[in-house]
């Protein structure tokens, strides 16, 4: 997954990033209703919503063509921890290359701490690759 694929849209519950290697825009940059974003507006923008609203976790089913929602259990206090779970969401997701994208998926990041998957029954999924067990290969002989 190319640096260029991960595209964020803060909400205001957010600070704002100063981190040129982050591709970010926060809602309070531009004109738009007060109040928290949402999937509509990140759909429109093509970027992937980042939020501490939890709201968005639960039961249900996230459209495939949408690019994504990021929640943060507890809001970063401040642009430094945003900037840095936000890299650490990218190393993560790097890690699984194409099995496992942004858009279509809800992931919860548990600051500095873990990062999971929620699935559309509500189950959370903890993300560790290096806990996934591959068996060798072997060749035919």
């Amino acid at each position: 997954m190319e640096a260029s694929a991960f595209r964020w849209l803060l909400d205001v519950d957010l600070p704002h990033v100063a981190s040129d290697d982050l591709d970010a825009l926060h809602v309070q940059d531009f004109d738009r209703l007060p109040g928290h974003a949402g999937l509509t507006e990140a759909k429109s923008l093509g970027r992937t919503l980042v939020t501490a609203n939890l709201d968005f976790a639960g039961a249900w089913q996230i459209p495939g063509n949408h690019p994504g929602v990021v929640m943060f259990e507890a809001p970063p206090h401040d642009r430094e921890s945003l900037e840095r779970n936000l890299h650490h969401v990218q190393f993560r997701l790097r890690q699984y290359g194409r099995s496992l994208t942004l858009a279509g998926n809800r992931f919860l990041v548990k600051t500095d701490c873990t990062m999971e998957q929620l699935l559309p029954d509500g189950r959370q999924v903890r993300l560790e690759p290096w806990r996934t067990v591959r068996a060798p290969v072997l060749a035919a002989t």
